[in-house]
């Protein structure tokens, strides 16, 4: 007789777990268009208008770690602060300007390396004045967006237009920067065969640069098709052109440079090949690898401050630390090859000991629910529509699934009839109005029963009968076995394990035992073992 779920729902691949951790990490939700305690800013370096709650784009705890040098402190009362900050994100913005054009032009000169450093802080000086990260006057970190929450970051990068749908890097700074320069660097070699850009008598390299920036940046901020744009004084959009001219004529950053060749705070190289460890310091890296989930081959962990591991193999199991440690689990995951072999493990496999704990207002499995809303019954989560649920509704939970993220939506497993699928049940600030645990089924209603519970009879219909075990797991000592068709009490269930194995305590002629009565997950095998009388 197997039982154990590893057999019978195998651990999530290595890939799957990322794709569905990092859906929701890497931004929290994609193409925000709200602005959550606006810091309205002003036009000025580091605070242009206007700073949005970060947490709503991306991963926060990583920016504290990563760019902690590079927040700008609207709270600070030292004189000195945007000198501190420009300093900084000149030599960040150097190092990363520098990496990507020898990278894409190995033979380039010093002087033209010089050049594109002086054009990409033009850049950002023009549409953000090198505003990225800050802290609000409401002392929350802030991303800088602008075009009603359409464009984000030091660059500007346009959601609507730019920002990949599969993977959006745009609330990262050094993300956001080099696909800034990317999107420049490409404009900038279009615009060598523009028309508005001629070889001119005796003109120097930098006359020709500098003409040839102005031509990208009118592209880079109105579309290829506005290249020569900067030629057109009379153009509706042509303060644009005219403000970039005027920094990069101007360099304004410079007053607040206070040396032009410190190093920088952050290493760009590193983050360009998104090698977030290989940019940290010693102490550094255990604050990070303690932030976050650590997805390994085998299994997706925690790490605490002791240096010990807690894993799980299952993605659904793993979903409930998530009440536990809700600022981790929704940060960045990070792939990792080995754990230290040093490192104690402590595995947590019991998915709904887990859950219970973590998400203590979460129906247990077994649980009669009240529906309080109509709801839609669904195959799968978020899947096509089987048919409706009323509004006071009791159903037995089969199952449930937990979103991951912020809102920690759930969703209800529960079979109507011959019927099974998923309802949704809310999320952590609105579960309460979906649906409700009832403790005693008013008298006259009669509500399905599909998996015991605690004082239900279940008779056995395993031809084979059922072994009476000593304890609640596989391969448990076997105290006798009940033949087909014995009725027999239950005092109390255990669930566990990722696929729901439950467990029936009964009362057996040497003491206390249980027995295995079926799985939930992936699907419903009870039926298969006992009959649930009431």
């Amino acid at each position: 007789m197997t039982m154990k779920s590893s057999k019978v729902c195998s651990a999530i691949g290595l890939t799957v777990v990322l794709t569905l951790l990092m859906g929701t990490a890497i931004e929290s939700e994609a193409f925000v268009r709200t602005c959550q305690n606006q810091d309205a800013g002003e036009w000025e370096f580091g605070i242009a208008p206007s700073g949005c709650d970060a947490e709503l784009f991306g991963d926060v705890p990583r920016v504290r770690l990563i760019y902690k040098d590079t927040i700008f402190d609207r709270t600070s009362q030292d004189a000195t602060e945007r000198r501190r900050y420009i300093s900084q994100m000149h030599a960040l913005i150097r190092d990363a300007v520098t990496d990507y054009i020898r990278r894409r032009e190995p033979q380039v000169s010093d002087e033209d390396v010089e050049m594109w450093v002086h054009s990409i802080l033009s850049v950002a000086t023009q549409e953000t004045y090198l505003s990225h990260y800050r802290i609000g006057l409401d002392s929350r970190l802030k991303l800088m967006t602008g075009d009603r929450v359409v464009s984000h970051g030091i660059m500007q990068i346009n959601q609507e237009f730019h920002a990949s749908r599969d993977q959006d890097n745009s609330f990262d700074l050094v993300g956001n920067l080099l696909y800034g320069i990317d999107h420049y660097y490409l404009e900038f070699t279009r615009a060598r065969q523009a028309g508005c850009i001629r070889r001119r008598a005796n003109e120097s390299r930098a006359a020709r640069f500098e003409a040839l920036s102005r031509a990208a940046y009118s592209a880079y901020n109105g579309g290829p098709i506005a290249v020569c744009r900067w030629t057109n004084p009379r153009h509706p959009w042509s303060k644009n052109d005219k403000g970039y001219h005027k920094q990069y004529k101007t360099a304004p950053w410079r007053e607040f440079v206070d040396d032009p060749r410190r190093a920088s705070p952050v290493k760009t190289a590193c983050l360009a090949n998104g090698d977030d460890l290989c940019a940290l310091a010693g102490e550094e890296r255990a604050a990070y690898l303690m932030s976050r989930p650590l997805v390994f081959e085998d299994a997706t962990c925690f790490l605490n401050t002791t240096g010990v591991y807690t894993c799980s193999n299952h993605l659904r199991t793993f979903q409930c630390f998530q009440g536990l440690k809700p600022e981790v689990f929704n940060a960045r995951p990070l792939k990792l090859d080995v754990r230290d072999s040093r490192a104690q493990v402590r595995w947590v496999n019991d998915r709904d000991s887990l859950c219970r704990v973590g998400l203590p207002q979460l129906a247990r499995i077994g649980d009669i629910i009240r529906v309080k809303k109509d709801v839609r019954l669904r195959k799968t989560v978020g899947g096509p529509v089987l048919t409706g649920v009323k509004t006071g509704t009791l159903v037995q939970v089969l199952d449930y699934e937990i979103e991951p993220g912020p809102k920690g939506d759930r969703h209800y497993r529960i079979r109507l009839g011959s019927v099974e699928g998923f309802i949704f049940a809310g999320g952590r600030g609105d579960h309460v109005a979906w649906s409700e645990v009832v403790a005693v089924v008013p008298r006259g209603r009669q509500v399905p029963l599909w998996i015991p519970r605690a004082g239900s009879v279940v008779e056995i219909r395993r031809a084979q009968g059922i072994s009476v075990l000593s304890e609640a797991k596989d391969g448990a000592p076997v105290l006798g076995t009940l033949p087909v068709k014995t009725q027999v009490n239950v005092q109390s269930v255990v669930v566990r394990w990722a696929a729901n194995e439950i467990y029936a305590q009964i009362q057996h002629r040497n003491g206390i035992g249980y027995i295995y009565v079926g799985r939930t997950y992936p699907d419903l095998s009870v039926p298969e073992w006992v009959r649930v009388l009431k």
